[in-house]
């Protein structure tokens, strides 16, 4: 009885049919779906160490991920060949490997800087010709001010290409 009430044919085209088998295991693979969503946003909001923007990184990124993923099993449910389209998207990883080289060097960056200890908050630093006071040190970005008082973000790898002068650490 069940057997048969789950290999009902609801549409049928061509050689493939959509049955309630498939629309019980789309709407399950849904249910999962949402359940790890939902336990991935927890546990991002339980940690206090990520900001309102960090969170909603996380949320988007798992979230889209969730979306191709549900998208392809369907896709294979009902019988379409998905392998040409996973194989096609792994290009994707190196173009955008490519285009975010910047970001990566100044996330390495921001990681040299904050384990080295050369350079604190607080400390006054000259780069170039402007002295500058440093606000905060992120992973990706100092937060500094001019002597005119005007917050400026940095690039973590403007630090680690150019020559620094560390007023801060001078000997007196």
């Amino acid at each position: 009885m069940i057997k048969e009430l789950l290999s009902f044919e609801i549409l049928n085209f061509s050689n493939d049919s959509i049955t309630v088998s498939n629309i019980a295991s789309m709407l399950a693979l849904a249910t999962a779906s949402v359940a790890i969503f939902w336990i991935v946003k927890r546990i991002l909001n339980c940690y206090k160490i990520f900001n309102a923007v960090q969170i909603f990184t996380g949320y988007t990124i798992v979230k889209k991920f969730l979306i191709v993923f549900y998208i392809s099993a369907c896709l294979k449910l009902f019988g379409i060949d998905v392998t040409v389209l996973i194989a096609g998207s792994a290009v994707l990883p190196v173009i955008i490997g490519l285009g975010l080289k910047a970001l990566f060097y100044d996330f390495i960056s921001g990681i040299i800087l904050l384990t080295e200890g050369t350079i604190k908050v607080g400390y006054v630093i000259q780069i170039e010709d402007k002295q500058i006071e440093i606000l905060a040190i992120r992973f990706r970005t100092l937060v500094v001010k001019t002597r005119k008082e005007k917050e400026i973000i940095v690039p973590n790898s403007f630090l680690t290409k150019n020559e620094i002068i560390n007023w801060s650490n001078q000997k007196k």
